[in-house]
């Protein structure tokens, strides 16, 4: 955990909540190294429409390993930023991945659940959220706090996957079959693999307004050049394999399916006919 700076508002005290029953993804350096390289990949489809420069101060809920943050304070220097992540190796690693911004004052760092965030009602102007209400047993209890802990008028931009949205053709059938087992296991481990088809209800429901859903999709296709086309196909891929040890641990998928899997998005980046999508969502709603 980081101090804080008087430029952020004061925590007040809160219980851990974990997120499900398990994180499918793991907490490995690997998969650590995986989440910043995504989030990188991803600034074109994610932060186009983000928009904080009016904002002093920005909550990001289920902050990970401070990959978001690190992009986020980059493009908003006057804007204060404050993580807040229930697991202590992610906030260990958005330390280190943030130093100079913590240094700095620009971010703050605390462990605390998305169910009671540590904060007082209308705390923050904004708050930010990505790929985190898929990993929640009760994202409609998330939003309910992040709209809680926002002034009047402050923003909420909340990105989402929608699992079943995975498209390819021609069909891969390795890679659909895994695909399968990986979106069961998370429902099992209490996650909501196509929660961001939800999102506009659940802001709706929480009491926000102004609520705007936009669909996010990266598309693989013949747009892309050979090299961005095999990027692409292996930044699925890696999506895909960060779940093999969870699905390998528990039974559901064997090593000879994960290899075909990626034998699969192997023919995808090469193939310049192939077709793949894996559809996104993002909400923008005013509290």
């Amino acid at each position: 955990m980081c101090a804080k700076h008087s430029g952020h508002p004061n925590p007040e005290g809160s219980s851990i909540t974990t997120i499900t029953k398990s994180y499918i993804h793991t907490f490995t350096q690997r998969e650590h190294e995986r989440l910043i390289h995504q989030a990188d990949y991803l600034v074109p489809w994610i932060h186009g429409g983000i928009d904080f420069s009016d904002c002093k101060s920005v909550l990001e809920i289920g902050c990970g390993v401070g990959a978001q943050l690190k992009i986020l304070a980059k493009r908003f220097p006057d804007t204060y930023f404050t993580g807040v992540d229930f697991a202590p190796e992610q906030i260990a690693a958005a330390t280190i991945l943030l130093a100079a911004e913590i240094a700095a004052g620009q971010v703050t760092l605390i462990e605390g659940s998305a169910y009671e965030i540590p904060f007082s009602d209308r705390t923050f102007d904004g708050v930010f959220i990505c790929w985190v209400l898929e990993h929640l047993e009760n994202p409609a209890a998330a939003i309910r706090e992040a709209a809680r802990v926002m002034k009047p008028g402050g923003i909420l931009f909340d990105t989402e996957v929608f699992n079943s949205g995975v498209y390819c053709d021609p069909p891969r059938a390795a890679l659909l079959e895994y695909w399968g087992a990986f979106n069961t296991l998370q429902r099992e481990f209490g996650g909501h693999p196509d929660i961001g088809m939800r999102l506009a209800n659940l802001a709706v429901e929480s009491g926000l307004k102004d609520v705007e859903l936009t669909e996010i999709t990266p598309h693989l296709n013949k747009q892309l050049t050979q090299a961005e086309r095999a990027e692409m196909a292996s930044y699925f891929c890696a999506i895909f394999l960060s779940g093999s040890g969870s699905l390998l641990k528990k039974g559901r998928v064997s090593k000879e399916l994960v290899d075909r899997m990626r034998k699969d998005f192997d023919l995808i980046g090469r193939d310049p006919d192939s077709i793949m999508v894996y559809r996104g969502y993002q909400l923008r709603a005013v509290r």
